[in-house]
């Protein structure tokens, strides 16, 4: 049985994993029993604790056990709710962390990439996810090349493609920037092109608020404050109470809004309003996606009648829906083809 070539406990020999790596991946590739995989996953991690770091063994067991969490990820059965963070699976006597799902989730929703992370030596699982984001944030969606034009309505346009190219046109126009960027250490570095471009096109004292979290808070507003002047920080209730934010032992009720300004604050341009928001209601329709009531109380709070709203990561276009309701016009940007294509349908059917 091919599962017996990996070691069922610590022992003391160079046991040559490396040399049965080709068997073993053939064995996870075509295995479709969750039990028999999780035990390969076990064993393999058993394996690497025991042999030394970046020997052949070592390296061998890391990427057998990345190939066994990248097989097992669509074998997993429905979600049950756990305690302590965990996500149990029905039919499977093992608990997972939810993190750990999702990053099995994304090292399964890759198929070249994960291979160039293993090829390149990254071989630990957050090695791989870290390689996987940051390639990931630096892709530009093929599809999305593939697009005829871009989509357009009344008082609003989707453009496709990467907001650094698209958006260099509209220098001086903006009145307000609303946009949730990609939290993700990996990512961070749109952050600071958010501030590059933010600064170029945002009129005279126009303004930027980006939805954060708050691990990376002071990365966060380091990279605006580089191009931008700091304005003010909105607090938005979450709708559902506490979320337990594990490193910090904290339960986390709220979730800031960072306000930048181009140049002076424009206190003479808005009227008085709180900064303490009502919790949107979170949108279901897909993963990620934000409740539009908040954006579309700051959109009225900070951008004038008839003004420009840009989404320079438009998502399924919940911010665009926000800005036409207030009454303002909307330019948005999506680099990925099924949010560009989800975006313009659900901006066709908004009522403006």
């Amino acid at each position: 049985m091919t599962l017996a070539l990996i070691p069922s406990g610590l022992q003391r020999q160079s046991l040559g994993l490396h040399r049965a790596e080709a068997a073993l991946q053939a064995f996870i590739e075509t295995e479709d029993d969750r039990e028999i995989l999780d035990e390969a996953r076990r064993r393999l991690d058993s394996a690497a604790a025991y042999y030394d770091r970046e020997s052949e063994d070592w390296m061998a067991a890391q990427r057998l056990s990345r190939r066994v969490e990248r097989r097992m990820a669509p074998l997993l059965p429905p979600k049950e709710k756990g305690g302590r963070g965990k996500t149990r699976y029905r039919g499977n006597g093992f608990p997972i962390n939810r993190k750990v799902r999702v990053e099995w989730e994304l090292m399964a929703s890759v198929d070249g990439l994960f291979e160039d992370a293993l090829a390149a030596g990254k071989v630990t699982r957050r090695a791989v996810v870290r390689y996987l984001e940051e390639a990931l944030a630096r892709r530009v969606d093929p599809d999305i090349r593939l697009m005829d034009a871009d989509q357009a309505g009344e008082d609003w346009v989707l453009l496709a493609g990467d907001f650094n190219e698209r958006l260099s046109d509209l220098a001086g126009t903006v009145d307000l920037i609303v946009t949730d960027p990609p939290y993700p250490s990996a990512m961070a570095h749109l952050w600071t092109d958010l501030a590059k471009t933010a600064a170029s096109i945002l009129r005279p004292q126009g303004i930027l608020i980006a939805l954060s979290g708050k691990i990376e808070l002071p990365d966060r507003m380091e990279r605006l404050g580089s191009a931008l002047r700091y304005g003010w920080v909105y607090a938005e209730p979450l709708e559902r109470g506490g979320t337990r934010i594990l490193g910090r032992h904290v339960s986390q009720e709220w979730k800031p809004w960072l306000a930048y300004s181009k140049g002076d604050w424009p206190s003479g341009r808005i009227d008085w309003h709180g900064d303490l928001l009502t919790a949107s209601t979170k949108a279901k329709d897909f993963r990620w996606q934000q409740g539009a009531e908040t954006a579309q109380f700051l959109i009225q709070a900070l951008c004038p009648q008839k003004g420009l709203v840009v989404d320079p990561f438009a998502g399924h276009g919940t911010y665009g829906i926000a800005a036409l309701a207030a009454g303002r016009r909307f330019i948005g940007c999506e680099i990925d083809a099924d949010r560009f294509r989800a975006a313009g349908e659900r901006l066709r059917e908004s009522p403006q």
